[in-house]
């Protein structure tokens, strides 16, 4: 270019009346200051121009590894809230071990000899207190589905919180929680028509637990009668004596009437109701396919990324990339793409668990519980799916040479 201003300004006598502002000398010759200035080539740069470069496609992308974000986040959460739920519930009242039936697939189907187990509870040193209960679920009112519990006037477990209104005493009243005054419409004083029985709602409470504020609790004996169940129990709440041991009396209790199982904590509710259990390996089976699935949907969008870059990447290595830099070029790229998905997954997937926990039936069972862990195996997943997906495009990225892009068609 400079030979041949040159020569034009030996013919002609001199050159155009360039500004002397449009010129300025770079490391490649004269620029015009005007022209965008090209980036520097950093990772930073090189990375976010190849996901820019074809958005539809990194938007795709990032949908389908979300989905399997949105499934983690929706079934971890839920379950959760189960947990949670089962974990105050087995402590109603300020109970320290729940007693069910052994053998039972499901604690609903748990029965128990009202007199006969009380007393040989009560029997053990460390028992102090026993309340009896019995839970169904059955139509009320305009026929919907809900969880009746019959309770024990005198029992310990009767105290509710926040209780808006005197203890059931009578065997035609009934006590709402504050989700089932809610949804019914009720307030105290109204009645309710339960299991054709028409009872007298004399109190509204609040005990926190999801199960028992969207429930109905009656007097024991009402529901017994309602069910043909006279003298049966469900459940037994057992309150032990300052400084006992729990876990050895629930030992104790377990060796002493082999009919019953005792139950402390949640971790212990498979001895009743394997169903936590079952929901949580599902989880975890989701979880497995999640990374599997969204590890495909990875490798297959970097594996055409990189062979759609060969020359450029030929480019990069020819002005002194090194083969690490370019490996760590494909990943960082793989790992936006993650941590993009882990951004929209964990929304949607919150927004789907809400979703689900108002519906009618799951509204009385389930809240979602939110918890660093739930969004901590999401993130691990996407982590673990994205390095997976990304390993083997960055190696075929580090290997490709000058020579090759330039042969490459």
């Amino acid at each position: 270019m400079i030979s041949l201003a040159a020569g034009w300004n030996n013919k002609i006598g001199r050159l155009p009346a360039w500004p002397d502002t449009l010129l300025t000398q770079s490391p490649l010759g004269l620029q015009l200051i005007g022209m965008p200035t090209p980036r520097p080539l950093t990772l930073v740069n090189v990375v976010w121009k190849n996901l820019y470069r074809q958005p539809l496609r990194s938007c795709f992308t990032i949908l389908g590894v979300s989905l399997g974000v949105v499934a983690i986040v929706t079934f971890t959460s839920l379950i959760q809230g189960v947990r949670d739920t089962i974990q105050s519930g087995l402590h109603l009242g300020g109970a320290d071990l729940a007693i069910y039936q052994a053998g039972v697939a499901a604690d609903i189907l748990s029965s128990l000899d009202e007199d006969e187990t009380r007393t040989k509870l009560l029997a053990d040193p460390d028992v102090r207190h026993v309340a009896a209960g019995l839970g169904h679920v059955m139509p009320v009112g305009n026929q919907r589905i809900t969880v009746v519990m019959g309770v024990e006037p005198d029992g310990f477990t009767h105290h509710l919180i926040e209780a808006n209104g005197p203890p059931i005493r009578a065997l035609d009243e009934a006590s709402l929680g504050v989700m089932a005054a809610r949804s019914f419409k009720k307030k105290v004083g109204d009645t309710i028509n339960i299991g054709g029985r028409e009872l007298r709602i004399v109190s509204v409470f609040n005990t926190g637990t999801i199960v028992y504020d969207a429930g109905i609790t009656v007097h024991l004996k009402t529901l017994q009668e309602m069910l043909g169940r006279e003298g049966r129990a469900s459940a037994f709440f057992v309150d032990l004596r300052d400084g006992a041991d729990v876990d050895a009396v629930a030992a104790r209790l377990e060796a002493a009437i082999p009919e019953i199982v005792a139950i402390g904590s949640a971790d212990e509710y498979h001895k009743v109701d394997n169903g936590l259990e079952v929901a949580q390996s599902a989880a975890w089976g989701v979880t497995l396919a999640s990374v599997l699935i969204g590890s495909l949907i990875v490798l297959n969008t970097m594996w055409m990324t990189v062979l759609e870059r060969t020359r450029e990447i030929g480019v990069l290595r020819a002005v002194g990339w090194s083969r690490r830099r370019v490996l760590a070029a494909t990943l960082l790229e793989s790992l936006i793409v993650g941590a993009a998905a882990l951004v929209v997954g964990a929304l949607l997937g919150v927004g789907l668990a809400q979703f689900i926990s108002v519906a009618p039936v799951a509204s009385q069972f389930v809240k979602p519980t939110y918890s660093a862990s739930t969004f901590g195996v999401a993130a691990a997943a996407v982590i673990l799916l994205s390095v997976m997906g990304g390993a083997l495009p960055a190696m075929r990225a580090a290997r490709i040479t000058p020579s090759e892009a330039l042969r490459y068609e």
